[in-house]
């Protein structure tokens, strides 16, 4: 049956909604049979609803092949999370398995060159890499006045110029810092009216040695430091080095005085890398515990005088009339356990003089004659002085 009724719209006219029910009763799956038990809601095949057919049948297949999709679906998933599993497990092989051991340099702002060897398999920037660990070489110099330390790593040590040997197994990093020493000296370019930085230094040594209060560095650049520009002697504060070309072996930083001193030691100093000549008098004086190393001292009265426990190595001491002269106990030119390797050539009265009842050591130097003679060592009475492991030098003067 239909009902009618009317219904106000918006526009104040009367809407008349028919109203049209079902003579069968209703269900969410569409028209059933008048005899259907209430709640049954199987569709009846061929009936309309909203003017399309029902195909019961085909209605329950699409059906099961949804559900089955949904199960192909899952299936497939469980299958695919193992798969990925075993792949994450195995990753792809790296190209570069066989190097194992690599070495990496990380030279933070400095402005220099540095080599590796032997070279390896580049890495990548400032990266080599090894198939066995390798004992490899790195030897760095560092441009201008600014100085450089290894920093971290197995490397340890500072200065202008640096040969670090180390092993190369696994992955190796060795950092190199550049700083700038406390006082730089050039001779040529700079000026005492400046701060005395890399980007300013000064003139002399001697402002610097004035100014420097114990374990400031003094780095001198190439050049020739004599009685036009500097006051002599030189004398270093207590812990003060003096640093010119280490590696170089002082080659073109020249210190030379025609008065009777050049550089006095400081208790604690380092001289290195220093050409130092004192024509009528001595070029090193040493009245305390010093170090001079990879240095040149030549054409002086005096080569080095020393009358304390100071430590004298790597140095060419050539062309005095005394070589050493050594007053004072401790003295160490090389020991089997310190380094040594002077070259005590070529001096006119002695290579060395040891003072009486002196004892000092000179264990693996070279020299004129070997075993040195008397025409090498001059020892006055009771003195000693331990010249093993001594070598005949290439060129000597006999």
């Amino acid at each position: 049956m239909g009902l009618v009724a009317p219904i106000w719209g918006y526009d104040g006219r009367v809407r008349w909604l028919l109203l049209v029910l079902a003579l069968a009763g209703c269900n969410a799956g569409g028209l059933a049979p008048a005899d259907a038990p209430a709640g049954d809601d199987a569709p009846i095949d061929g009936a309309v609803v909203d003017g399309r057919g029902i195909d019961a049948s085909r209605e329950l297949v699409d059906a099961d092949l949804f559900d089955a999709a949904l199960l192909d679906a899952e299936l497939h998933d469980a299958n695919v999370i193992p798969d990925a599993e075993v792949h994450d497990a195995e990753p792809a092989p790296d190209a570069h398995d066989p190097l194992v051991d690599s070495l990496t340099v990380i030279p933070d702002g400095f402005s220099g060159t540095y080599a590796v060897t032997p070279a390896g398999t580049s890495c990548g920037a400032n990266c080599q890499m090894y198939t066995t660990p390798t004992e490899v070489t790195i030897t760095l110099t560092m441009l201008g006045g600014g100085s450089l330390s290894w920093g971290a790593g197995p490397c340890n040590s500072q200065g202008h110029q640096l040969t670090c040997t180390l092993l190369v197994d696994g992955e190796v990093i060795q950092p190199i810092d550049f700083y700038c020493p406390t006082f730089v000296i050039d001779v040529v370019n700079g000026s005492d009216d400046n701060p005395g930085t890399c980007g300013a230094p000064y003139k002399t040594i001697t402002k610097a040695a004035n100014r420097a209060v114990g374990f400031q560095i003094i780095r001198v650049l190439p050049g020739v430091y004599s009685d036009a520009t500097e006051t002599f002697p030189i004398v270093l504060p207590t812990g003060t080095p003096l640093w010119g070309k280490e590696l170089e072996h002082g080659a073109g930083v020249v210190i030379e005085t025609t008065g009777t001193s050049a550089v006095v030691c400081g208790n604690g100093s380092d001289i290195a890398g220093i050409t130092v000549k004192a024509t009528n008098g001595t070029a090193i004086t040493s009245t305390v515990p010093c170090l001079v190393r990879d240095s040149v001292i030549h054409d002086s009265v005096t080569g080095i005088a020393v009358s304390a426990a100071t430590r004298i190595e790597r140095n060419t001491i050539r062309g005095n009339t005394i070589g050493v002269s050594i007053t004072g106990a401790g003295v160490d030119l090389g020991t089997a356990t310190s380094v040594g390797e002077n070259d005590l050539t070529c001096n006119g009265v002695a290579d060395a003089v040891v003072a009486d009842g002196v004892t000092a050591t000179a264990v693996g130097c070279l020299w004129d004659h070997a075993p040195p003679s008397g025409a090498d060592v001059s020892l006055g009475a009771g003195a000693t002085l331990d010249v093993s492991s001594n070598t005949l030098v290439s060129s000597p003067c006999l």
